[in-house]
């Protein structure tokens, strides 16, 4: 199962390319101000209102844990793409595609590229959800499980 993958190359992101990472995010090892992590967790939800004080704390308390935005930044730093599609027409396995259509990180459209690469895919297209599909639908697990049950 694969939920809203990243790894084609779009808009600002080539394949083989060394990502330029923004003195923004290079300074997260040292502040993380609230206004920047609610922007950059706005986009993976369809609700605004699903980003609930109480979540965007858990989302703060896991950022500051020790290591982790140090950590953020050297895999943004050294992640480069390399076109997926070998890699995906291997797998042979049935493979659920589970998508918000409201995805504002990984736009839905990006569903069509993952359906050409993986042989035996399935795509569960989630109407009026974000990114983050385990969060803002309730029926996720009923999705997942039925899949398993084919």
């Amino acid at each position: 199962m694969l939920i809203a993958p990243d790894g084609f190359a779009s808009s600002g992101r080539e394949y083989g390319a060394t990502p330029k990472v923004s003195l923004m995010i290079r300074t997260l090892p040292y502040v993380l101000p609230s206004f920047m992590l609610r922007a950059s967790l706005a986009p993976a939800y369809a609700n605004a209102d699903g980003m609930t004080d109480a979540l965007f704390r858990r989302y703060r308390d896991m950022m500051l844990a020790p290591g982790v935005r140090g950590a953020i930044v050297d895999r943004m730093s050294q992640q480069v793409l390399v076109d997926p599609v070998p890699l995906l027409q291997r797998i042979e396995v049935p493979t659920l595609l589970m998508w918000g259509e409201k995805d504002g990180v990984i736009p839905f459209a990006n569903s069509a590229d993952y359906l050409q690469a993986l042989p035996h895919a399935t795509l569960a297209a989630l109407p009026g959800i974000g990114h983050l599909p385990q969060e803002e639908a309730s029926d996720t697990v009923r999705v997942l499980r039925e899949f398993l049950d084919r």
